[in-house]
């Protein structure tokens, strides 16, 4: 793109300007500005902290929308997972400031995807927000997979076949967890951009994060069912936020290549489909031992409900799945 369509994108776009001065500024590789203002940042009242490739960027932008919510200077600060030796007043300059937020009743928070999965991510949060709710999509991991792997091509990680680098996934990773150390595997390249089938051990990572939370403070979707009727995920959001229900005008769908992607080669999706079986069985188990219920929307009055209180407690963690998890999803190109 040339000097002069930048110049024009960026009039037509300004928030474009702000948002990337605010990266630039609170870059973590310069925390200094982040330490010197941060201490007046709110902690976040909510966090989406995964799955890669499971919708986050259209429901945070949705989330974002509702006149009750503000969003952090950028949408995935990573603080809890790769910048944590960042000083947590850099963390919170993303963030307005809460006396500001509290005095207007608004809510704030972010969406970070390497959370769920980095292992010292839940122990940080909770030593930072534990009073943050905690929203979880799950997708099929088969699709998430290879969502991830056309992420990597598109972005220049990724050479390799799907085939060939699913099977190279182990070798790459151990090679890597060798180089680093344990300590710093979840930082590496390959764990970042090569761990198709990593990424989509559900239950381990959220038995990591069940053991720092409260099971009410979760709210875990079906990425599936989020694509087909994106409306009725985003009011169940904000029924678990406590937001006052309101309709947007539409929902795009986001981060959806407009180029053509590799195709999936279907020889390789039963295979998938079997390596992920125990995994996904171990989940199904996780959440039937915690008893997960899955919530009724509030009624709705014309556009919006009568004024906004907050949820109930529930004393357990909540779900909505539509029995799809698992399986192959028909035929569709979701967001991400």
């Amino acid at each position: 793109m040339g000097v002069g369509r930048q110049i024009e994108q960026l009039f037509r776009e300004p928030a474009r300007v702000q948002q990337g001065l605010t990266k630039w500024l609170l870059a973590p590789e310069r925390p200094g500005l982040g330490r010197a203002v941060g201490t007046l940042g709110a902690r976040p009242d909510f966090l989406i902290i995964g799955t890669q490739k499971g919708g986050s960027t259209s429901l945070y932008r949705y989330l974002t929308a509702h006149p009750k919510v503000r969003s952090a200077a950028i949408k995935e600060i990573h603080y809890f997972s790769y910048y944590h030796a960042c000083p947590e007043s850099w963390y919170r300059a993303h963030f307005a400031p809460g006396f500001w937020l509290r005095a207007r009743g608004l809510q704030t928070g972010e969406a970070s995807m390497s959370h769920l999965h980095v292992p010292g991510a839940p122990e940080r949060v909770a030593a930072s927000a534990p009073g943050a709710k905690l929203i979880v999509m799950l997708r099929n991991p088969v699709a998430r997979a290879f969502s991830h792997y056309q992420m990597s091509v598109k972005q220049g990680h990724e050479t390799l076949p799907f085939a060939e680098a699913v099977a190279l996934e182990p070798e790459r990773l151990q090679r890597e967890r060798d180089r680093l150390g344990d300590a710093a595997f979840s930082h590496g390249p390959s764990h970042r951009y090569h761990s198709y089938l990593l990424r989509g051990h559900y239950a381990e990572q959220l038995e990591r994060w069940f053991a720092h939370f409260p099971r009410e403070q979760f709210l875990i979707l079906s990425s599936e069912s989020f694509f087909r009727n994106p409306s009725e995920t985003y009011h169940d959001v904000l029924g678990f936020l406590g937001l006052p229900e309101i309709d947007l005008p539409s929902y795009r769908q986001l981060n959806r290549a407009a180029e053509a992607r590799p195709a999936f080669p279907p020889e390789l999706r039963a295979q998938l489909e079997g390596y992920f079986a125990p995994y996904n069985a171990r989940l199904e188990k996780l959440l039937e031992v915690l008893n997960l219920e899955v919530p009724t929307p509030p009624a709705r009055v014309g556009r919006q409900t009568a004024p906004p209180t907050r949820a109930p407690h529930r004393p357990r963690a909540r779900v909505l799945t539509d029995g799809t998890f698992g399986q192959r999803s028909p035929g569709e190109r979701p967001p991400s």
